[in-house]
């Protein structure tokens, strides 16, 4: 070492460097690969972007890489700003009775409804409230696996056709066991977040055909008298409806709501 130069120094150290930075790497690649999903599961997305620009009068190329640090909490914000406008509340009328239902979600411009319940009656009147304004909702089905589906209908046949704030159902394939999720109930809008726990796939036979279906069970906290409410990624996608059921929340995936949805 002491007959060696400065400039030989210099190198060494960098060589030195070099080798502890490639062995960092691998024992950390090596680590993540070991470790379990809910453990990796990222709090924070990093999106890199690369701008080039042209200085007119040069013939070079700049290129700039900027990283962009996106926090988890900032994810679930916007997806609850992206949803909460579709979420309204659901009233029953029985004579002069008003009750509340429950927070259901549009799911399309033209007034189609979810709500976390299929207990609702074709006996009972029902609406809602926009601005102050009531709207009447008509009962199209109940299904089984725990919701109901409902229609915005017009009370005056020359008013222009109702449109309304909706959220967008997307499919099941991206939700993953340890994935963070977000519900969407009542109005005003309140919030619970947690993970799926589990995904487990039911078979069941209905018109002499099997059919299959995920079941999502979730880690969240709901208060125990909310209907349902729309179940959202990080993304700010609907990937289902929040159900619970036996003291216990499940999420009914949007794949389900279609299919009901496809045959009314």
């Amino acid at each position: 070492m002491e007959d060696l130069t400065k400039t030989q120094l210099i190198l060494l150290m960098l060589l030195v460097s070099f080798v502890v930075s490639i062995a960092t790497g691998i024992t950390t690649v090596t680590l993540m690969d070991q470790a379990p999903e809910s453990i990796i599961q990222p709090i924070t997305k990093v999106i890199r972007e690369t701008v080039e620009m042209v200085v007119p009068g040069e013939t070079k190329t700049i290129t700039e890489t900027n990283t962009i640090i996106i926090k988890e909490e900032d994810l679930i914000v916007k997806a609850i700003e992206n949803n909460q406008k579709s979420l309204v509340n659901l009233y029953s009328f029985y004579g002069e009775t008003e009750e509340k239902v429950g927070t259901g979600f549009f799911v399309s411009a033209n007034g189609l409804f979810i709500i976390g319940d299929n207990t609702l009656s074709k006996e009972k009147n029902y609406q809602i409230k926009i601005n102050e304004k009531e709207i009447e909702m008509n009962l199209l089905i109940n299904n089984e696996k725990g919701f109901s589906i409902l229609k915005a209908i017009s009370s005056d046949e020359s008013e222009v056709d109702l449109k309304f704030n909706f959220s967008s159902l997307k499919n099941l394939e991206q939700a993953k066991a340890g994935q963070k999720v977000v519900v969407l109930y009542d109005q005003p809008v309140k919030v619970g977040v947690g993970i799926i726990s589990e995904l487990e796939t039911i078979v069941e036979e209905i018109n002499n055909q099997n059919q299959e279906y995920v079941l999502m069970k979730l880690n969240i906290d709901l208060p125990e008298m909310v209907s349902g409410g729309p179940l959202i990624n990080l993304d700010g996608d609907v990937i289902g409806i929040a159900i619970l059921e036996d003291g216990k929340v499940n999420g009914i995936n949007s794949k389900i709501i279609r299919a009901s949805i496809d045959k009314i």
